[in-house]
């Protein structure tokens, strides 16, 4: 499934508010080279028409999460399975590869923690199907929305390509999402900024705003604007815009604002932003300093040699101070020899 495809569904999906049915007999799949997963509906509280689960669930309910996997392969196909709690990458797109996510304070329940297996490895013959299954036993308590999504990574990777006398391979990985969601509830997402700070975004200088969705209801195809400026100035220093972005719930991210290739200056900053999606918006800012031992570090790390116009300037001023002491020095001195020549021509 492109990702093109699963962002358009999962905006109508979250537009029509969980209310999506598959549509005649189309089911869209993860469709790789070597194998396609195909989602199951296993009651009529699942909708899997668009290539993801949509689970409508009761608290403490129990049911089945199943999948198909078709083998294209002329071999035996060996597959890792594992179901992961959905987070936000640093891109500000919706992700579940990973069973070790980013902490969030909010996330109070991870899909993960409520099926079993988490893992499995399937075996599959050549060219054929085989349908597996993972149980899901929802929160006792819980409203609004859990995400995540299962993976797949075939047995070994894929061997993609040579460097020098050295084989890279990669593990090349297909999923289905998850989207749970507890009958009758109806959460709204939220968008603010836990912090800012100066660092580096692909070697480059960059303030590195972390920005957290802390309810349980995914903020998608968001709008958001973020601006840098001196605390208590208006002149904006730096900006970054971001469209489409899709925040899972009960998550946070880290986006760039890039400097501009210039160097990180020590001082009192403040970032403002904004964001809006669906006829929400929202606005917040968040006050950060970033120290002189902090920005020469970062400047060095990306490149720029070390600034030493401050030590010039302080050298400048103790040579004046000296120069100045001299001739008054000098002065003092000239003076004397005149008053005491005189006193003897008295």
């Amino acid at each position: 499934m492109k990702l093109q495809k699963f962002l358009i569904g999962l905006t109508l999906f979250l537009g029509s508010c969980f209310g999506l049915q598959a549509t005649g007999s189309t089911v869209y799949a993860a469709d790789g080279p070597d194998y396609v997963l195909s989602p199951v509906s296993a009651n009529k509280a699942q909708s899997v028409g668009n290539g993801y689960y949509v689970i409508r669930t009761e608290n403490d309910r129990v049911q089945q999460i199943k999948v198909n996997i078709l083998n294209k392969r002329s071999t035996t196909l060996k597959l890792s399975l594992s179901v992961n709690t959905g987070y936000t990458q640093d891109s500000g797109v919706y992700a579940w590869d990973s069973a070790k996510i980013p902490n969030d304070s909010s996330l109070k329940y991870k899909l993960r923690d409520y099926v079993q297996p988490k893992t499995m490895t399937v075996s599959i013959p050549p060219k054929s199907t085989k349908e597996v299954g993972f149980t899901l036993n929802a929160p006792a308590s819980y409203s609004g929305v859990l995400m995540g999504g299962i993976t797949s990574v075939p047995d070994g990777g894929k061997e993609t390509g040579v460097n020098g006398n050295t084989a890279l391979k990669i593990k090349y990985a297909y999923g289905l999402p998850i989207f749970l969601k507890m009958d009758n509830v109806r959460a709204v997402p939220n968008m603010s900024a836990n912090s800012a700070r100066g660092g580096l975004y692909a070697s480059k200088t960059a303030v590195l705003a972390n920005i957290e969705n802390n309810k349980p209801a995914l903020l998608a195809n968001a709008t958001m604007k973020l601006s840098v400026t001196r605390r208590g100035e208006k002149n904006v220093l730096h900006t970054a815009n971001a469209t489409g972005l899709m925040i899972a719930p009960n998550s946070n991210f880290t986006y760039p604002i890039s400097w501009g290739g210039q160097r990180l200056e020590a001082g009192d900053y403040t970032l403002h932003g904004t964001g809006s999606t669906g006829g929400q918006s929202w606005k917040f800012t968040r006050n950060f300093t970033i120290s002189a031992a902090e920005a020469d570090q970062l400047n060095q790390e990306a490149g720029f040699k070390p600034d030493y116009t401050w030590l010039w300037i302080t050298i400048a001023i103790l040579v004046l101070i000296i120069l100045g002491l001299l001739i008054y020095w000098l002065g003092r001195r000239s003076n004397k020899k005149k008053n005491s020549a005189n006193e003897e021509e008295e």
